[in-house]
């Protein structure tokens, strides 16, 4: 991995939902919940138990007060800098309970940091039979354990990317069934370092829940796993690299085609068609789309976007998904960076996922496109995120601008944390830096990527 800079060729790529039926249904809403202090709900099976709480999701527990009140004795996750806090008689006023302020820190209203239970029955769409059927949690923070019906289905510990599990063996459709989510927002064996901006206090604060969208989807059961779309500005075309994954051997017949939809010139490209054998397991495909000479390039100044539709038909199933994807080329050459082929000048700044009013990022593109647009209006093109990732919405939205952005890996691993000394923290930071890369890589805003903020170690090749 290249640990300052990573210079991408990507496209934008938003993966929408497969046509045909309605293949998604909404988990936001009332869910039982129930706090776990002692950690005693695995041994004590919670998952076969009713919950003895309620909460709306999505959103965290200290967004709908839920966990501990806040007092001068709360063990915080992120290092107080200014330790006079505690003994500075200036400070004494805001150590007072139900006055309570510390700085450096958001001060939430509640704050809690441990194991919590979620759960929740829903009805699997009858005419979702034959279909593989996942859930689909878009930000939960930070590890997920999920039963359905009393099995469990695994553990997942992202804080870049979804939490996708899939429920098909689990789950009889025009049945319903009970899922039971414990999260565990505590530190443990993988340490991304206390005052990383994923999970510290000094910004947007170690809580516990899930945001963003919340569903039970179905696919058929041969799928796309993965579509990744590669520009060529000089071969004028674009290559389009897909992961078939199926359950059984099948024929199939994928269909490319693409045209651009947000700028007034309209550019149509030709459908591409390629029959396949599929097999068990993965099928990787590699399809070249011919752009033509007339195509649309993205950059700050017309960031013109293309709507990918990759159709897959294999027997009597059929999906389809459309993805968003940029004509664009990012490179350095010398002490410059080009963007097709235009020296370009970054002009930047830093997000720290400061979100006081809900303590984490937004999850929506119409707010991260408000931040983008007020950026632009002070002449910058440019955002670097300090050792967290933001969810999806902001790199959709950074598309519709045309800004350039540089995600980094959750951590900041020098307080605790080092880098190359075999901790679970080199893993931990090369599958999240991979994983991001394969969910947000494809979006033309994403140019650059870091593991993480000034890591200490020994993580420089020598």
């Amino acid at each position: 991995m290249k640990h300052f800079l990573v210079s991408i060729t990507f496209a934008f790529a938003f993966l929408l939902t497969a046509t045909g039926q309605s293949n998604a249904v909404d988990l936001s809403g009332k869910w039982d919940f129930q706090i776990d202090r002692k950690d005693a709900g695995v041994k004590e099976q919670w998952f076969k138990k009713s919950l003895d709480d309620h909460i709306n999701l999505p959103g965290s527990m200290p967004e709908k007060l839920k966990g501990d009140e806040v007092t001068a004795r709360t063990q915080w996750t992120g290092s107080l800098y200014d330790s006079s806090y505690y003994f500075n008689p200036y400070m004494e006023k805001y150590r007072i309970e139900g006055q309570i302020k510390l700085p450096f820190f958001l001060t939430p209203d509640k704050h809690y940091v441990g194991v919590a239970w979620y759960q929740k029955k829903v009805v699997v769409p009858a005419n979702w039979k034959g279909e593989r059927v996942i859930l689909f949690l878009e930000r939960p923070h930070i590890e997920t354990t999920v039963w359905v019906n009393q099995q469990e289905i695994g553990m997942q510990n992202s804080l870049c990317v979804p939490h996708v599990y899939d429920l098909t063996s689990a789950v009889t459709p025009g049945k319903s069934c009970q899922i039971t989510i414990r999260i565990d927002n505590r530190i443990k064996e993988i340490n991304v370092g206390p005052d990383s901006h994923s999970i510290t206090d000094q910004t947007q604060g170690n809580w516990n829940g899930i945001v963003g969208r919340m569903e039970l989807q179905s696919t058929p059961k041969a799928f796309f796993e993965d579509i990744q779309v590669y520009p060529d500005l000089a071969g004028q075309k674009a290559t389009v690299r897909m992961n078939i994954r199926s359950a059984a051997a099948t024929k199939g017949e994928i269909t490319l085609a693409a045209t651009s939809f947000n700028t007034d010139t309209q550019h149509k490209v030709s459908p591409v068609r390629q029959t396949i054998r599929i097999q068990p397991g993965d099928n990787p495909v590699e399809i070249e789309l011919p752009m033509g000479k007339d195509f649309l390039t993205w950059d700050e100044f017309d960031p013109a976007l293309y709507r990918l539709t990759a159709t897959l038909n294999s027997g009597k199933q059929s999906e389809s998904k459309q993805l968003q994807f940029g004509m664009r080329e990012f490179k350095i050459e010398g002490k410059w960076f080009y963007v097709n082929g235009r020296q370009t000048m970054l002009r930047g700044t830093v997000e720290n996922c400061d979100f006081p009013l809900t303590g984490y990022a937004p999850m929506d593109v119409a707010a991260w496109e408000r931040v983008f647009r007020i950026c632009r209006s002070f002449g910058l093109n440019h955002m670097r995120f300090h050792s967290f990732c933001p969810p999806e919405a902001a790199f959709i939205a950074a598309d519709l601008v045309g800004f350039y952005l540089q995600p980094e890996g959750p951590s900041w691993p020098n307080h605790g944390p080092r880098l190359g000394n075999g901790q679970p923290i080199d893993k931990y930071l090369m599958d999240e830096t991979i994983a991001l890369t394969k969910a947000y890589g494809n979006y033309a805003s994403y140019c650059m990527l870091a593991c993480g903020n000034e890591p200490s170690g020994r993580w420089v090749a020598g």
